[in-house]
């Protein structure tokens, strides 16, 4: 995938993760599994030794580091949003 597609589903998942946070406690966490999976799917194939060596040939390193950085942000991107909307919500109810 282009690299604007593996951000476009970075920023869908953290979207989508914080209308669950909002809707209900902890839901944000669903993402997580999909995450998940996306990630597993990306690093299979640039990890792979004839796919990822021919990406990283005519795609370059950028690319290689952009796919990783956006694959981080829709993982560790969910779990921050949870952790924050929890602290929010405690000091809200002191």
């Amino acid at each position: 995938p282009t690299l604007s597609t593996m951000w476009t589903w970075a920023l869908a998942l953290n979207v989508v993760a914080f209308l669950l946070e909002k809707a209900r406690p902890r839901f944000g966490l669903l993402v997580v599994p999909v995450a998940g999976f996306i990630a597993w799917g990306a690093h299979s194939e640039l990890s792979d030794p004839f796919v990822g060596q021919d990406i990283l040939n005519e795609l370059g390193s950028t690319y290689v580091r952009g796919s990783y950085a956006s694959v981080a942000v829709g993982l560790v991107g969910p779990i921050l949003i949870v952790t924050l909307w929890e602290v929010l919500r405690r000091r809200r109810n002191r």
